[in-house]
């Protein structure tokens, strides 16, 4: 019979997970598979499309899309001054309103996503088509500020997306000159807008962004800063865009962002504000891009989790956040509970948290079943492991889960027409090299047993 042990050194589950930071992206390794390297999420990527029929299985819990049909589709002016201007009026008071509002100041300013995140002609026609929806609302309503931030917001992300995340250096010479344009308009928008009305903290944060993009001064946006404050102290937007400016790449250091973290922190402590502990997570989220294990470190993987409880203490059915502690969780590795939010998230499906798309997510939960069953059969927990290997792969069929199978029929059950069946399930399923080389060794294996060899 085979020994159950040989498989333990040798399956390690790796998946390759993108950290989005804004328009910023770093491909971050979690954890170590084989000496391939070889991925779940490889697996994945060789098909043509998995979100057709992913979407099949999930329902898309929508959170601010209507809003752009109500915008663009339906050019309901009033109908949105009414929302945003009662949803102001709850700023300070109400922090789930006041984080809504935040994603649907960005959604608003949001053009359609590409796979490559080229700009294409069509962004042109499109940004086109939405600034002209804004130029309407602005001739309807010529004292609201709303419109200026949206389209102030509009502008400085399409110059975000000609410029890119990358470092000044390796921006094209010939992405600088519309780039700056774009700032420039942006800026006299939103300046516009806080003339209009100062008590808007999302005008100031849009500022913040803004002077990141045209490197004003560090006591102009510390102005805007703290205009913000005075605005809401509390808005989770204005703390978010500060931490931005005070990453390395722009303006700041680690010490700056975790000082700033620390604020964060305290004052939703003191506040009994638990949503704006969020910035103190991205902060910490954007470390571990630039540190691989950052977030694997006890210390701060403590602090998590106490954020995190505080969260769900005060809102237990915030769903969104719930995606955000799977990802956290899956990226330090802390896989028990990323299944444990998995589980509570079940088969939905909401936009704009840390995965960057549904075949990102139901990669992670996929990854996330399989290493608690390499854990089981580690601990040679052989029911248990068998269980969440057909978990995972009945979300998505993976090599590394068909073979935790095949070593458990081995191991446990004694039965070697089992092994090389899942054997060659792991071969039919596009294993990588080192994973085919282990389901070959198994069938030769299981096929030496039967004979007698």
């Amino acid at each position: 019979m085979l020994q159950h042990r040989s498989l333990a050194p040798a399956i390690l589950l790796g998946t390759l997970l993108l950290l989005p930071s804004c328009s910023l992206t770093k491909l971050a390794q979690i954890g170590a598979f084989n000496p391939a390297q070889a991925t779940v999420s490889q697996h994945v990527a060789s098909e043509s499309s998995t979100e057709p029929a992913l979407l099949a299985r999930y329902t898309v819990v929508e959170d601010t899309e209507s809003w752009n049909t109500v915008l663009y589709g339906d050019r309901d002016f009033a109908k949105l001054e009414a929302f945003i201007n009662s949803s102001l009026q709850r700023e300070r008071t109400d922090e789930l309103a006041s984080a809504y509002l935040n994603r649907l100041y960005g959604s608003l300013a949001t053009l359609p996503a590409h796979s490559d995140y080229a700009h294409t002609e069509a962004d042109d026609q499109q940004l086109t088509e939405s600034l002209a929806v804004l130029d309407q609302w602005i001739a309807r309503f010529p004292d609201s500020h709303i419109p200026y931030v949206i389209r102030g917001n509009l502008l400085s992300n399409q110059g975000w997306q000609i410029r890119g995340g990358a470092l000044a250096y390796r921006v094209p010479d010939e992405a600088w000159p519309p780039f700056l344009q774009f700032m420039e308009q942006a800026k006299t928008d939103l300046d516009r807008a806080a003339a209009l009305n100062p008590d808007d903290p999302n005008v100031w944060a849009s500022l913040l962004d803004v002077a990141r993009g045209l490197s004003l001064p560090e006591q102009v946006w510390e102005d805007y800063f703290e205009r913000g404050l005075a605005a809401n102290p509390y808005n989770i937007n204005v703390w978010g865009k500060k931490s931005i400016l005070l990453e390395p790449k722009w303006l700041g250091s680690e010490a700056r962002m975790l000082q700033l973290a620390q604020e964060c922190d305290r004052l939703s402590k003191s506040a009994h504000k638990p949503l704006l502990a969020v910035v103190a997570l991205s902060i910490h989220r954007s470390l571990d891009q630039a540190q691989e294990g950052y977030l694997d470190q006890p210390v701060v993987w403590r602090e998590i989790e106490a954020t995190y409880a505080r969260i769900f203490a005060a809102y237990p059915d915030n769903l969104r956040m719930r995606f955000y502690y799977a990802y956290d969780a899956a990226m330090a590795q802390q896989w028990p509970v990323a299944a444990e939010q998995f589980e509570i998230i079940g088969d939905r499906w909401t936009r704009g948290t840390p995965w960057r798309s549904l075949e990102h997510y139901h990669t992670g939960r996929t990854a996330a079943l399989y290493e608690l069953a390499a854990a089981a059969y580690d601990q040679q927990r052989y029911p248990q492991a068998e269980t969440l290997a057909l978990q995972s792969i009945d979300l998505m069929p993976n090599p590394p889960s068909y073979l935790i199978l095949g070593a458990v029929q081995a191991a446990y059950y004694g039965n070697m027409p089992g092994v090389i069946e899942y054997a060659e399930q792991a071969l039919a399923n596009h294993p990588t090299p080192t994973e085919q080389q282990y389901a070959e060794d198994l069938i030769r294996q299981a096929e030496a047993h039967l004979s007698g060899t």
